[in-house]
């Protein structure tokens, strides 16, 4: 645990799973909340941005205090300047960005350690920006990479309740695959 920084475990399961649900309550896991597993099987092809000047590229190593600017924009768990540099670096996470006149005004990070079926992990625009299609686009153009290098499948989880963000991914060509119960256990 303190080697490695790991402060939970997050279990996944089947809504219909109660066998499995039983098990990893009896190991000490507790309900968190539920969400929908999405997977796209094949994205929508993407030209360009939705946005003038703008440029797909993947990420740069110079690129990660931005990435971690836009990062922190967007509720989600903190993340350090360090930690932004290894995940970019680590072989195990993918990032592309979209640009405008040089300036990285997105990001999308994948999780890569299974090639055949990237996660879609974080996906990120200026706040300016947002709602223009610039990170729907930018995802799709992030998986057409991944399935150009030979990927099946794009997964991702997503509360249902975020309604915004489940059009988005719908428009790349993602489906609800599953409903399923999120666990986790403090280490």
């Amino acid at each position: 645990r303190t080697k490695l920084g790991i402060e939970y475990v997050t279990a996944g399961i089947g809504t219909r799973n109660r066998g499995g649900y039983s098990l990893l309550t009896s190991h000490g896991f507790r309900p968190a909340r539920q969400a929908f597993l999405m997977r796209c099987d094949e994205p929508r092809p993407v030209d360009a941005p939705p946005i003038e000047g703008g440029v797909f590229e993947a990420a740069r190593d110079e690129d990660a205090a931005t990435i971690l600017s836009i990062y922190q924009e967007c509720p989600f768990p903190e993340r350090s300047a360090e930690a932004m540099e290894q995940v970019l670096r680590d072989g195990r996470h993918q990032h592309s960005v979209v640009r405008q006149d040089g300036e990285v005004i997105g990001f999308c990070e994948l999780e890569t350690h299974w090639p055949t079926r990237p996660w879609v992990a974080f996906v990120g625009v200026r706040k300016a920006l947002r709602d223009r299609g610039i990170g729907t686009a930018l995802v799709s153009w992030a998986l057409g990479q991944q399935f150009a290098a030979g990927a099946q499948a794009g997964l991702l989880m997503l509360s249902p309740a975020n309604r915004t963000a489940l059009r988005a991914y719908e428009k790349v060509g993602f489906r609800r695959f599953r409903l399923i119960d999120v666990l986790e256990k403090a280490l």
